[in-house]
């Protein structure tokens, strides 16, 4: 029998070496899964600033922002035992016999049309429920399996207050109106100024043949007041505003759908009006009618096709870009250019430097523990309220490609800089209380905790908030009576941007600061590691447990420590926990993320740090400079301020290096 000898391998069982293989396999895997959630993050991070600019870009014309409203209505009609409408104001369990003009489908027919028994206090959608006799003498009952039936809302507009006199009900008001990017004249808002133009909303009646695709409405005519009558126009899907003067003899314009002003904020930089506008004529979807008794039941499915413009101040958009222009710069000049000079320094293609070196790096990290940077986008992100506020709308409501909802949940996302300032006032405060030692640092993990929340709850809330914050309605008319759509609230209900960013999101904000303080304390006392998100994204990072080692001379933390700059333990322990296993060095792409650059003056190559696009050595507070040496890094004595200035007054920059 053969000896095995200590130069000999001992082989593994076979099922220990099949658990390796599948371990490899699955760590392989992970790898893999972390550095594509990693890239895509990444990639999110830095393009944040061409996002923020293309909402900005899009909110300026309603064609860029579909909201789709689809609502289902049930209603009750009596059509054996009701009562004439009398026009007191009560309008349930009535009808009008109303003979209709017009050029539709319905021209030269009279129609019994009955009100509901159970009309809501804010029914939006209704339905258009009548017994028409054709001109044909033909008997017809609407709706019925060929002709689907709603009631919608209009508007009519002219620069002669008399030319609208004859259709539609209700009084016209001055409004003010505003030519969007693409040329399109909307009308937003009741004028408080003389203004050019009038306005007028009123509900009608909305018929669509379901096998021809032919659609026409009826507005209530008023050329007779003795007599309710209406008139009916046809309609083509894709216009949606028709002049009249052909019909009234003079210019007006009919708006389907009319305008309704669904957000109104109020702020020093001006008024901001978020209006939602229809792009087809699209509302009468389908109809359900079923017998109960001496009733008929109806349900009405309609489906409104539109968009919403934000109709705001020169003086918002320039507030908002200067904000985040700063923030660009910063990103540029702190966090880019010397993640820059490390690649450049490597001499590596781009995807190979980053499969390997990418760590889980937080690419913006950096930007949260800086007081400007964070109260800029705080501030933009309040300034914002109104397009968070519909992006919430448009991911319940209407229904985007897979990119475009990406991209609104993202925008959505911005709600968490408030957040991201509090945590980093706290941070500065407790410091100045206690001690540096008891300074935390959970940014990193600040959106992986909120952002999953955010994206389910949040839209969903800001929806259900409905009339509470919209002032889109009101009701209007006798012959047909309509919670219509309406531009003449927008100053009535008008609310504080500040007020409305509290009542929606302020609970929200203090509760995200306390989860991540708590969760973020619990994770950091339990594994040792500072951070959730490059734990889960990084494969070749190597964690230690927080002891006094840091203190020694000769590593990178002991230098952040005693620097000039005083970094606080917990944020030292976060710039360089990001280290090579067999090496233990501190990854350079990490520590360039940070701001550290290598400084070469004549012989010497000093750690510095730039920020706002000044870069400056790193000294002690001795005024000893932080000296490289191989992956080393340490204060020399001999190396002063005086020394450096004096070898040259402008050092050349490069990538700092893995540092020990």
């Amino acid at each position: 029998m053969s000896r095995i000898t200590s130069k000999q391998a001992v082989p593994c069982p076979p099922r220990q070496a099949a658990y390796k293989k599948i371990f490899t396999y699955l760590n392989r895997l992970r790898s893999i899964l972390a550095l594509i959630i990693w890239t895509f993050l990444t990639i999110n991070t830095f393009l944040d600033p061409a996002k923020t600019f293309y909402g900005y870009y899009t909110y300026a014309d309603s064609d860029n922002q579909p909201a789709v409203w689809e609502l289902t209505v049930m209603n009750k009609f009596n059509n054996k035992s009701a009562n004439t409408c009398s026009g007191s104001g009560i309008f349930l369990d009535c009808y009008y016999d109303v003979p209709i003009y017009g050029t539709g489908i319905l021209a030269d027919s009279v129609c019994r049309s009955y009100y509901p028994i159970d009309t809501g206090p804010f029914q939006h959608i209704g339905t258009f429920f009548a017994n028409c006799a054709l001109p044909s003498g033909d008997q017809i009952y609407l709706p019925n399996n060929i002709y689907a039936t709603s009631q919608w809302s209009l508007m009519l507009s002219s620069k002669e207050k008399g030319c609208m006199s004859a259709l539609g009900e209700g009084k016209s008001f001055p409004c003010d109106s505003y030519t969007t990017m693409n040329g399109r004249v909307v009308y937003y808002r009741r004028s408080r100024t003389v203004a050019s133009a009038w306005c007028k909303e009123f509900g009608g009646y909305y018929i669509l043949n379901k096998l021809t695709n032919e659609q026409e409405v009826l507005i209530a005519n008023l050329s007779n007041s003795t007599k309710p009558s209406l008139t009916s126009i046809p309609l083509v899907n894709d216009c949606t505003v028709y002049n009249l003067f052909d019909m009234l003899g003079c210019s007006a314009d009919l708006t389907i759908g009319g305008a309704a002003g669904h957000i109104s904020t109020s702020a020093w930089y001006g008024e901001t009006v978020g209006l939602w506008t229809a792009y087809t004529t699209s509302s009468p979807k389908n109809n359900i009618v079923s017998t109960i008794g001496d009733l008929v039941s109806v349900e009405t499915i309609s489906s409104h096709q539109g968009n919403i413009t934000q109709i705001r101040t020169n003086y918002k958009d320039a507030l908002r870009c200067f904000l985040f222009f700063v923030v660009i710069y910063y990103r540029l000049t702190s966090i880019y250019y010397p993640i820059w000079l490390v690649y450049t320094r490597q001499g590596k293609p781009l995807w190979k430097l980053v499969t390997r070196r990418h760590m889980g790096l937080v690419l913006h990290k950096r930007e949260r523990r800086n007081f400007i940077v964070l109260l800029f986008l705080t501030i933009e992100a309040v300034v914002s309220t109104e397009d968070i506020i519909m992006y919430c709308q448009q991911v319940v409501f209407s229904y985007p490609t897979f990119f475009n909802l990406l991209l609104k949940y993202m925008s959505i996302t911005r709600i968490i800089w408030p957040s991201a300032f509090i945590l980093l006032v706290i941070s500065r405060l407790i410091p100045m209380a206690f001690g540096s030692k008891f300074a935390f640092a959970f940014s990193e993990d600040l959106f992986l905790l909120s952002a999953p929340v955010l994206w389910l709850y949040m839209p969903a809330y800001v929806t259900s908030k409905g009339a509470d914050l919209f002032q889109g309605w009101r009701w209007t008319g006798n012959i047909v009576h309509h919670f219509t759509n309406t531009i003449y609230n927008v100053h009535n209900n008008q609310i504080d941007v500040l007020m409305l960013y509290y009542s929606l999101f302020g609970s929200f904000t203090l509760i995200l600061c306390w989860t991540n303080i708590i969760i973020g304390y619990l994770w950091q006392t339990f594994t040792h590691t500072s951070s959730i998100m490059s734990v889960f994204l990084s494969n070749n990072i190597s964690y230690r447990i927080r002891t006094h080692s840091a203190m020694h001379n000769g590593t990178i933390e002991n230098i952040l420590l005693t620097s000039n700059q005083q970094f606080p333990p917990e944020i030292a322990y976060q710039i360089v926990k990001a280290k090579w296993k067999s090496t233990n060095l501190c990854e350079a792409i990490n520590l360039a993320s940070e701001g550290f650059v290598s400084l070469v003056y004549g012989d010497y190559l000093i750690l510095g740090i730039t920020e706002w696009g000044s870069t400056s050595p790193v000294f002690n507070k001795s005024g000893h400079a932080a000296v490289i040496v191989g992956y080393k890094v340490a204060y020399n004595p001999s190396i002063t301020i005086h020394t450096l200035t004096s070898i040259s007054s402008q050092p050349k920059i490069l990538g700092v290096p893995d540092l020990f």
